[in-house]
């Protein structure tokens, strides 16, 4: 699943901002909406920055939400290993975002740390490209961690613990391209 944008953190409704990035072909992994990108230093010869799949440790420019068409193979499920392309990536730096928690579960004085993500490549099954990225539970507390713990939630279903392994938080983009690295 990703990253899921939920809602803004600032006091205005979400505006959309995406911007448009390019990926160049040499990237080594299947990209896919919920990733983390991040800003390759290499522009394109359309005028825009590249980005590819986040690692763990680093600065993030956002996450993809689309990935434009390829119209030479409309089959294409996300954006594969060794092909070029263009994502759309949130980049608002107050925008939230659902993610499974992963290695250590979380508790109610984890809201506030910082965590790391568990840089995952996506994969494609059922006819589409699934995220795999998650949240690193045992790597907290960090100031320059990439994501800010602001909540932890629910299981719709009730069957697993809050802050639970496989259960969801509620993170912002911490270390970021965008407004430079903030912590706490």
């Amino acid at each position: 699943m990703g990253a899921r944008l939920i809602k803004t953190q600032g006091g205005s409704g979400y505006t959309g901002k995406v911007q448009t990035y390019d990926v160049l072909s040499s990237h080594s992994t299947l990209l896919a909406p919920g990733d983390f990108v991040s800003e390759t230093g290499t522009g394109t010869s359309a005028g825009r920055a590249g980005v590819d799949a986040s690692a763990a440790a680093g600065l993030i420019t956002g996450v993809i939400t689309s990935i434009n068409p390829n119209f030479s193979n409309l089959e294409q499920k996300g954006l594969p290993a060794n092909t070029g392309g263009t994502v759309q990536v949130e980049v608002d730096p107050y925008a939230l975002y659902e993610i499974e928690i992963a290695t250590t579960a979380l508790a109610a004085t984890s809201i506030g740390l910082n965590a790391e993500i568990v840089a995952t490549a996506a994969t494609s099954s059922g006819g589409a490209a699934r995220s795999n990225m998650t949240l690193d539970g045992s790597a907290t507390g960090t100031a320059t961690a990439q994501l800010r713990i602001v909540g932890l939630v629910e299981d719709p279903d009730g069957v697993l613990a809050l802050g639970a392994i496989g259960n969801k938080a509620l993170v912002r983009i911490n270390e970021s391209f965008i407004k430079g690295t903030v912590g706490v």
